[in-house]
C-alpha cells in the first residue's frame, strides 16, 4: 500500500476517533468534576464508583485503546519517514509530512486520552 492511500485510511479513522472523543469527553468531564459523597452516605457513594467505573469502561477504556493501537501502528512509519527524508523549508513532500504531522496530532491524543484515564483512575481511588 503506498503512503497516499495510508494517509488516507488513517486520517479517517483517526477523523472518527476524534469524532467519538468529543462525544465521550461531557461525560468524562462530570465523572471528573464529581464531589465525592460522605462516607456515611455508603449507597451515594457507591452509585458514583458505580458510574465512573462505566465512564472508565465504557468511555475512557476504548478511545485511550483506540489512540494507542492508531498511534502504534503509524509510529514504524513515521520513523522511517523521518529517518530517510531531508528537511527542506520550501521543498518539501506534502504527503510525507502530512503523516508526520497527523502522528503528532495521534501523539496528543493519546496524551489526552490517557490523562483522562489516569484522572478517572484517581477518582475511583477517591471513592474507596
Amino acid at each position: 500500500m503506498n503512503l497516499t492511500n495510508t494517509l488516507s485510511a488513517v486520517s479517517i479513522l483517526a477523523a472518527i476517533l476524534t469524532f467519538f472523543f468529543s462525544l465521550a469527553e461531557r461525560g468524562i468531564n462530570e465523572a471528573l468534576e464529581l464531589e465525592p459523597a460522605d462516607h456515611a452516605r455508603a449507597y451515594e457513594r457507591l452509585e458514583q464508583r458505580r458510574n465512573v467505573r462505566r465512564t472508565l469502561l465504557l468511555q475512557g477504556l476504548p478511545l485511550f485503546a483506540g489512540a494507542i493501537s492508531l498511534f502504534y501502528i503509524c509510529l514504524p512509519q513515521t520513523c522511517d519517514i523521518l529517518r530517510t527524508s531531508t528537511i527542506y523549508l520550501w521543498r518539501f513532500d506534502i504527503i510525507r509530512t502530512l503523516f508526520v504531522l497527523l502522528e503528532i496530532c495521534l501523539l496528543v491524543l493519546v496524551l489526552l486520552t490517557s490523562t483522562n484515564m489516569l484522572g478517572l483512575i484517581g477518582m475511583l481511588k477517591k471513592l474507596r
